[in-house]
């Protein structure tokens, strides 16, 4: 009878999860769940996940939300799974319910500050980043992070200090982001990491208007980095030093742009902007806000820079 109950609750916890949505979220006519509201003001949809992979990750979640008490690391999982399925409200919920139980962890402070930005909360987020940049401290430096399948993914301190610095990207504050970036490279644990924080220090540096220091982040990035030759960062990093095609990354007449087009898209228009080709950036930027991925990291920036340049920035 137990067996019977255990998975009955289970089953009624997976049929609520899935059908219901967040009692605080609003939804439009067609009822579509918004998740967040951009830079501009225009809601921001929850994803359609599809159907089967609905049900897989509704199932874990449904696991881990029976499961009492729960670990700090229970709780980064589940947010993990919530993301999953594009619930970016909930996750940070999970977060805010773990941090209840551990005040103190870095680990969550950092996946919260991480969704503030996301759902563009950005003055929260700062506040998760910098208490969690005092609790790691000289002792939990090398505290690792692992992805949801179990990987490792460099350390708390490395991306701690990422989402600061993107946060002051993302206020136009570009000295203060480079600095962050600057510490970003120094933790770097993988050349994918590595890659990933010059491409973004030189795009801070050259929206500093400090040129030089720009072209000598580049140098940070040595000829035989040990990436795949495909990797979005490393091929805009690529074309940064003089060594790429833009039109080889990006194709702009492409009508239907995913993840990927508007990663190597943000780049290359910031690549145009450096030449002077200030139309075909354009081209670029609303091809990326046409897109709807909107939790990218280069469409959260092209949402706050073209809201500012229409000075409707919230």
């Amino acid at each position: 009878m137990s067996d019977f109950m255990n998975d009955l609750k289970k089953c009624l916890l997976i049929a609520l999860v899935f059908v219901l949505p967040n009692d605080a979220l609003a939804a439009d006519s067609r009822g579509r769940v918004v998740e967040a509201t951009s830079f501009a003001g225009k809601p921001l949809y929850r994803y359609e996940i599809p159907v089967d992979k609905r049900a897989d990750v509704y199932e874990q979640i449904a696991t881990l939300e029976a499961a009492s008490p729960k670990s700090e690391d229970a709780y980064i999982r589940l947010g993990y799974l919530y993301i999953e399925v594009g619930r970016f409200q909930d996750a940070i919920d999970v977060y805010t319910r773990g941090l209840s139980e551990y005040p103190d962890s870095f680990k969550l402070l950092r996946h919260r500050g991480h969704r503030y930005i996301n759902v563009r909360e950005l003055d929260k987020a700062i506040v998760d980043l910098e208490r969690a940049v005092e609790l790691i401290g000289d002792e939990h430096r090398d505290v690792i992070q692992y992805r949801l399948n179990g990987a490792a993914f460099g350390t708390y301190e490395h991306w701690v200090w990422y989402h600061i610095a993107l946060y002051h990207y993302l206020n136009g504050s570009y000295e203060r982001a480079a600095a962050g970036y600057e510490r970003c490279v120094k933790t770097a644990m993988a050349d994918t990491m590595l890659v990933g924080a010059v491409d973004w220090l030189w795009n801070a540096y050259r929206k500093a208007g400090n040129e030089k220091a720009a072209a000598a982040a580049l140098s940070y990035v040595p000829d035989d980095v040990d990436v795949p030759p495909q990797y979005a960062y490393y091929r805009r990093v690529m074309l940064y030093k003089g060594q790429g095609d833009p039109k080889e990354l990006v194709d702009v007449d492409k009508d239907s742009w995913n993840g990927l087009d508007i990663t190597l898209g943000y780049g290359v228009a910031n690549w145009y902007l450096t030449q002077g080709d200030e139309a075909t950036a354009q081209k670029i930027f609303d091809k990326i806000l046409e897109a709807g991925v909107w939790n990218a990291w280069a469409y959260v920036a092209t949402d706050r820079e073209q809201a500012a340049k229409s000075n409707t920035p919230r």
